[in-house]
């Protein structure tokens, strides 16, 4: 480990650090580091953060949506896929292979949509799931008001 950081242009040795968390023991936490694309972070300053709020402004007055957080959404999408990954078991160590029950071989992929206005108001999240038909089981249990739909998988 280098015995300097920089950051924000600025050199702080090891001892600097320390003495920062030190002093900020109980506003410190430990966090694990979410990556981010290199071009993402070098674009990360100040003036093109300025740079987006002023565009964000003009566009809101231009729209007469700056009273209006009611009629502002933001949406986000988050996925995964539900392929079954074999587990670890404990068996005897005459047996050579060990099989475990899936229902199917193939994977499928779910994306979760939710949008929230900048007034509060959260919409029921829209679930879409790759498949040829819409199962009943996976629509069980859901938050109220939430939607649900099929897309082919080569769709």
């Amino acid at each position: 480990m280098s015995s300097s950081v920089k950051m924000h242009n600025k050199k702080y040795s090891a001892d600097d650090l320390r003495a920062a968390v030190s002093s900020n023991l109980d506003s410190n936490q430990v966090e694990k580091g979410t990556k981010l694309e290199r071009p993402r972070a070098e674009n990360c300053n100040e003036s093109t953060t300025k740079a987006w709020f002023q565009l964000l402004k003009t566009e809101l007055i231009k729209l007469d949506l700056m009273d209006n957080p009611a009629q502002i959404f933001n949406a986000d999408e988050s996925g995964f896929a539900d392929k079954a990954k074999g587990s670890w078991v404990v068996v005897n160590s005459s047996v050579q292979y060990v099989f475990e029950e899936s229902g199917s071989t193939e994977t499928n992929y779910t994306t979760a949509l939710i949008c929230i206005s900048a007034s509060g108001q959260v919409l029921p999240p829209f679930i879409i799931s790759t498949g040829k038909n819409l199962m009943s089981a996976r629509c069980r249990g859901g938050p109220n008001g939430v939607h649900y739909s099929v897309i082919p998988e080569d769709g």
